[in-house]
This record gives structure tokens, sequence and C-alpha cells, in this order.
């Protein structure tokens, strides 16, 4: 529908996409939105429109919002902006452009006053306002400003002071420069699309590559993560314990991705966090990561358990590393390749936006068949890899909080019945070995403010119910709103203090 989205009959529209393929649409009809009609397009999990509000929907979330309101907006308080010309990017990244009707004082955003569409403005997905252009030297405003199909050029009307349109003007988002392209008389609503050739132009993402990370839990989480990396807050990595028991889309005291997967060590987790969530997301507010004191005995660097080292060789992985992991900013069409690559991710559906499993098969209970030994030798002082291990931990920690970062140490819950046995948890240690480091670990508190370990496992005395668990080390759903309400509580105190 075409309705203004401030009137009540607004939400009885919605938002449909129908397959074109051959030459002809077909009858598969796919329902974006239920609620209101969002015909400004879609960018990643996002979609948009602009009349009269900016309204935003998620559309796994399936919620809604205003954006370009006070104070993001950078007008006075109470400033809901009526906006217009509303186009969504390209590149799955969430961000969007638009125009407004100007602002009479000194705007916040712009630095000055300005008048009706005189100054375009790109928001990331939270609604902060990541550039804004002026309309070209001689010209009073933009009109039918839209992004073409690739992320850095935009095409629109640039008026004649006496409202005139006769000026098509390329504008360049990178530089933030235009260029008259067509003029004529009576141009209306031009657009631009770059054909296929855009992927060899130089800069440009290697369709083969960009997000492509094979197989396993990151072959999804890793391109979602390059999707939502402008408002992530918080990053939760870790082994399969914090992959199954965190569910960020839960939250209310941030905007979190999980990241971690089934097999990995400090050693992953450190380079997960240095190698892609520190460069790239400039909100990053708290990082969690999963405590497995058993592995701490293992060797630093194990690509005979971790996936992570499958990963670093897949296509994706190989791509990032050839290119310093995008540290000087991803090519054009990244964001799009990465996105459409998401879409054939194998077992994509069983995941949310944020990376939370909402899809699982396992609810075997803490089970009677727990292991009563571990497979990990000479797990005491004596082990070669413990203090390294310990030591790549706590400058994990020490790098965070020297970022100004909270960070949040967790022991998961294990089966209840390893308090009446001689093991701390599935791969040990001794609970005597187990105590003496976790309150090692528990002393970087005092040493690291923003520091807290968070141990759920209580010495196996813990109040997860059978119901709440996967199997004998592993929270099932149940377990994990359970658990991802607790660490929210706890977060939202860190955040406060």
């Amino acid at each position: 529908t075409a309705m203004d989205n401030t009137g009540s009959d607004w939400v009885s529209g919605q938002t449909t996409a129908q397959l074109w393929k051959n030459g002809s649409v077909t009858e598969n009809v796919e329902t974006f939105s239920g609620m209101g009609g969002y015909h400004d397009g879609r960018t990643g999990e996002y979609l948009y429109t602009g009349y009269r509000r900016l309204k935003q929907y998620a559309v796994s979330e399936k919620s809604s919002r205003t954006l370009f309101a006070f104070p993001q907006n950078g007008k006075g308080a109470g400033d809901t902006s009526q906006v217009c010309n509303t186009s969504a990017s390209p590149d799955g990244s969430g961000r969007v452009m638009f125009l407004d009707f100007g602002f009479s004082g000194k705007s916040s955003v712009v630095g000055r006053p300005y008048g009706i569409h005189e100054v375009a403005f790109v928001s990331d997905s939270l609604g902060n306002v990541l550039n804004t252009y002026p309309v070209a030297q001689g010209k009073s405003q933009w009109d039918h400003l839209e992004w073409s199909n690739v992320p850095q050029w935009a095409v629109g009307m640039a008026l004649e002071p006496n409202g005139a349109y006769k000026e098509v003007h390329l504008l360049d988002l990178e530089t933030g420069s235009t260029h008259s392209i067509l003029d004529g008389s009576e141009l209306w609503m031009p657009a631009l699309w770059v054909g296929a050739a855009r992927h060899d132009l130089p800069g440009a993402a290697d369709p083969d590559s960009a997000g492509n990370y094979t197989a396993g839990e990151f072959a999804v989480r890793g391109p979602q993560f390059w999707l939502r990396a402008d408002r992530i807050e918080a990053a939760f990595v870790g082994s399969s314990h914090m992959a199954n028991g965190v569910l960020p889309a839960n939250m209310k005291s941030v905007k979190g991705q999980l990241l971690a997967f089934a097999g990995s060590g400090v050693f992953d987790e450190d380079e997960l966090l240095d190698k892609y969530v520190y460069p790239h997301a400039p909100n990053l507010k708290v990082v969690a990561v999963g405590v497995m004191v058993g592995w701490l005995y293992e060797p630093v660097e194990n690509p005979t358990r971790s996936p992570w080292w499958v990963w670093k060789d897949s296509p994706g992985g190989i791509y990032d590393r050839n290119h310093s992991y995008w540290s000087a900013g991803v090519p054009n069409g990244f964001h799009e390749e990465v996105y459409r690559r998401l879409q054939i991710a194998p077992e994509v559906e069983q995941f949310d936006s944020t990376g939370g499993q909402i899809v699982r098969n396992l609810n075997a209970g803490w089970s009677s068949s727990i292991s009563t030994s571990s497979s990990i030798a000479n797990q005491d002082s004596t082990n070669p890899y413990l203090e390294p291990n310990l030591a790549l931990l706590e400058k994990l920690v020490s790098k965070a909080t020297a970022k100004g970062l909270k960070v949040v140490l967790v022991q998961f819950p294990e089966s209840p019945q390893y308090a009446s046995l001689d093991l701390a948890g599935r791969y040990g240690p001794s609970w005597p070995e187990y105590h003496r480091i976790l309150a090692r670990i528990k002393s970087w508190e005092q040493r690291y403010p923003g520091m807290v370990l968070m141990d759920e496992h209580k010495d196996g005395k813990h109040d997860y119910d059978d119901d709440e668990a996967a199997n004998t080390d592993h929270l099932n759903l149940k377990g994990a709103i359970k658990f991802t309400a607790r660490l929210d509580t706890l977060i939202q105190g860190l955040l406060s203090r």
C-alpha cells in the first residue's frame, strides 16, 4: 500500500516479494511483512519505508521501529522528522538513504540550518547518521535521489534555484562528490543500473569468495556478522557451550551477535576477536567468552579439534586473510555478495539473524551416561599447555578491558552428577585442580576492572533442570532462554557501572 505510515490503517498492509523467472513472474509469493507496506526496499534483514516517518522492519525478528527521531536527527527534543525518497542500501548492510524537510535551527548533524531536501542522509541500521550529502553547489535541493544497485553510487535530480528539473546528478557516496551526467527539460525520476561487469571493476568484491566459509556454524554466523557488524554491541565467542547457550535476540541490554562454534579454544576466540570483531564492530561494548577449564590443558593451537582451522582455509577465510581481514574497509559489493552467500548457507533456517540457534533436535536432559574420565592427559600444574593457555586468556581480557569493553568469562553448567564424581566436568579436570584454576581466573576481576567471571556450573549444584539440558554438558533451547536472561541482567549491571 502507499498509505501514510502514521495512519492507524497502515499496519493492515503487507510487503511481499514475488519471484521473477524466465521472463515472467511465478506464483511463488513470499510475505516479508504482514504489518505495513515497506515499499522503499530491503537491505539484509531490514525493510524500509519513508512516508511520512522513516520506519524500519526487521524481517527475522518481526519487529519495527521509527528512525531519524531526536536526538539522531540533530533537531529539537521530541522532533520526529518527516522523510521522503527513502532508499535501502543494495549491499545488505542495513544502511538507508533519505531526504527530509530541512531545519531552521542549527542541526547538530549537519552543523547548520538547511532547507527542504537540501541535504541527503545515510544512516546505519541503528538510525545513526553516517554521512550527509549536500546538493551540488548552485542547486537548490535533491529530489528522486535513489541508490543504484551498487553501494558507491546514487542518482537523482539536482533542482535549479527556481525549482526546475533540468539536471540528473550522480552522487559518489564514498567521496561525497556529485557529477552532472544528463541535462534537458522536465527530466524525472532517474534510476541507475550498473551491469554485471561491476565485479570486474577495481576494488569490487569477489562473488565466489566473499562470505564463503564453506560449512558448519561459521558458514551462517560468519556472514551474519558482516551484515550486522555496524550495530553489534556485544560479541559472544566460545565453544559449543556458548553456541548452544546464548540467544542474543532475547537480550534487552545490548544488541548482540553470537560467533561461537563447536571446538573453539582460547586461541580461536582471540583470533576471531582480533581479526573480525574489533576492527569491524565500532559500537562494541561487551565481549563474553566461554571458559572451558578442561581444554586449558590442550595445545594452544589445536587444529585437530577446532573447526576454526577449516574455516581459515575456506574460500572466504583465505579471501579475508589475503586482504588483512579488511582492516582498511571492505570492497564494493562485499555485503551484497555476503548476503547472497548467506541465503544458500547450509542449515541457515536453524539460526536467527543474531546467530542464535532456534531450531534444535537434541533434548536428552543431563543424561545418565556421562563421562567419568578425561581423554586429556596430565591435568595439573605440570601440564605444558596450561600456563600458555591461561596467559592467552588473560591477554584477551587485558586487551578487551584496555579498549574500554566489559568482559564476561562464562563457566557453563554441566550435569549435576559431576558433583559426586572425581572430575569437575566432561573434560575434567579433578575438582581440586578445577577450583585452583577457577580461583585464579576469578582473581583477574581485581586486576581488570570491567571483567567478571559468571560461574553457572556452581560445582554441579546449579538450578538448571533436566528439561533444560540437551545432553551431559550443553543447554537446550529452554536452558538457553534461562541462561540468556541471567547474562542479560549481568551485562545490564556492568554497563551501568
